[in-house]
């Protein structure tokens, strides 16, 4: 679903919108790590909507070897 940028967001970051329910989570990433892992946050899921959430980020990481 992508990113957004709330009120509340940090400058030079944004914040990730869940791909299925489209809630958004509760921290922002830095815009550098966004477009460094594009791919990761524009497909991320919370953990409601995505039974493996469990590192899924840190495995997302090693797999692309990032």
């Amino acid at each position: 679903m992508g990113v957004t940028i709330l009120k509340s967001t940090m400058p030079d970051a944004v914040t990730p919108i869940c791909n299925d329910c489209g809630i958004t989570l509760c921290y922002d990433v830095g815009e550098c790590e966004y477009q460094l892992n594009k791919i990761f946050w524009d497909d991320w899921k919370c953990k409601e909507c995505n039974p493996q959430y469990l590192r899924s980020y840190k495995k997302y990481k090693e797999h692309n070897k990032i």
